[in-house]
């Protein structure tokens, strides 16, 4: 059963009630009720005016925000796929000026002043009046700046969030960026990524390997497709296609008070993994590890495996 339960018409209600009263929201209230929406996979057409409605409000004080913050709005943002603009010639709404996070985190007084300084600096560049930044953007500038010591002491969640929010970034096209590239490498020495693999997973790798109809020339386990990306499994189909294979439990889903389709619905973090793998120019196949006991029935697992990798070749060569 999945971990979750989601609840769509609740997120649909506080959705629109904190669209229509942004300003006067507080900053922590508002970032709960994103990132809710983004851990939930909850549509745009609800989520998205509120994100938007944020960024028009609280973008300008993006430079003003803590770690923990930055962390948890970099992750919504991303996850949810949004990246709207806003002039940073205006104050934004309800932001201490001093980072939140220091304290909590056990950052010295010298790391917090530095960023108080970096926060000037960023405020400065809006006197000019009138520019449109982007929110991606200035989370990746706000949050570069707090590089080295105070990264590295962070909270895992935090280091963990920002490291996702990166990698989502980066399959959409801002790999090249100085800010993105710099928060990569600090990320890099305070995030490991989990490798281990499961024993359902050693056993769709071993079913798959040795199948006598899809003929893949190589199934690989935990494998680096690119900017950090690490899935699964990558099979090289008979034709030298590769496929990404990604065995979920029930931790990537939650129950629906309104089912959808089967009646589980896929978390944010699962559904957007599976759109940057697409960016990357990867085939994917998704199996639900409910739909995967061997020894119940065999045979039909073994046919749906088949279905899956032939479908996800034959629909990438349509689409090319």
């Amino acid at each position: 059963m999945p971990c979750s339960y989601y609840d769509a018409d609740l997120l649909d209600a506080l959705c629109q009630y904190a669209c229509t009263n942004v300003a006067a929201f507080p900053q922590a209230s508002l970032s709960s009720i994103m990132y809710a929406c983004a851990h939930f996979n909850h549509g745009r057409e609800s989520a998205g005016p509120l994100f938007e409605a944020w960024a028009k409000v609280h973008g300008p004080s993006i430079p003003r925000l803590g770690l923990g913050e930055l962390g948890k709005l970099s992750w919504s943002f991303a996850v949810m796929d949004l990246n709207p603009s806003f002039g940073n010639d205006t104050e934004g709404g309800e932001s201490s000026g001093v980072d939140s996070d220091a304290e909590e985190e056990g950052i010295e007084e010298s790391e917090a002043k530095r960023g108080g300084k970096a926060r000037k600096q960023r405020q400065s560049r809006g006197s000019s009046g009138g520019k449109e930044e982007s929110v991606v953007d200035e989370l990746l500038q706000c949050t570069s700046q707090r590089r080295g010591k105070q990264l590295q002491q962070s909270s895992k969640v935090v280091s963990g969030q920002l490291s996702y929010a990166v990698r989502i970034w980066a399959a959409a096209g801002h790999a090249n960026k100085k800010p993105l590239q710099e928060l990569q490498a600090s990320l890099s020495k305070c995030v490991v990524q989990d490798g281990r693999t499961s024993e359902l997973e050693k056993e769709v790798r071993r079913e798959l390997a040795k199948d006598s109809v899809l003929k893949l020339q190589s199934v690989r386990s935990q494998v680096d497709v690119g900017h950090g990306w690490i899935v699964d499994m990558l099979a090289e189909t008979a034709s030298g296609n590769e496929v990404v294979i990604e065995v979920d439990g029930p931790q990537h889903f939650a129950t629906c008070r309104h089912p959808v389709g089967t009646g589980v619905h896929p978390l944010g973090n699962t559904a957007i993994r599976d759109n940057s793998l697409r960016r990357l120019g990867k085939r994917v196949v998704c199996l639900a590890a409910t739909d995967l006991d061997f020894h119940a029935n065999k045979k039909k697992v073994i046919k749906l495996l088949r279905e899956k990798v032939q479908g996800a070749e034959s629909l990438q060569a349509a689409s090319e």
